[in-house]
């Protein structure tokens, strides 16, 4: 005879377990999908007060526009990849966007933390980028 109640607590189990499952498949995706805009805002703490907040406006909307284009709003893991890298970008460049803002005749003293060539040979792979 058939143990029914090994046959129910082997159902809840695996019930709980795909719910769990989707609950934290979800919580990655909504975590992976902030990243872009962690990025985009620590490029805009870069900027002058006066300009921070219409940039990080201005960026945030371009990545909207930039995942759209390339068709990837139901793409997870490809709306990560375009969001950071244009993510990057921004913070790599943030510092001479900035001073080209402040005192274009100072642009050149704006040299970028980030350009540094180990930091690309490390990250660069991963972005898809040659630096």
């Amino acid at each position: 005879m058939i143990d029914r109640s090994g046959i129910l607590i082997g159902f809840v189990v695996a019930l709980l377990v795909t719910i769990i499952g989707d609950m934290v498949s979800e919580e990655v995706r909504t975590r992976l999908d902030r990243l872009p805009h962690l990025v985009i805002k620590l490029a805009g703490r870069r900027l002058n007060d006066d300009i921070r907040t219409q940039f990080i406006s201005d960026w945030t909307a371009e990545l909207g526009g930039i995942i759209r284009q390339h068709r990837a709003s139901g793409l997870p893991i490809t709306r990560f990849v375009i969001g950071l890298r244009f993510g990057w970008g921004l913070l790599r460049t943030a510092k001479q966007t900035n001073a080209a803002l402040s005192r274009p005749d100072e642009q050149q003293d704006a040299q970028n933390d980030w350009s540094s060539g180990d930091y690309w040979e490390a990250v660069g792979p991963f972005l898809g980028t040659r630096h």
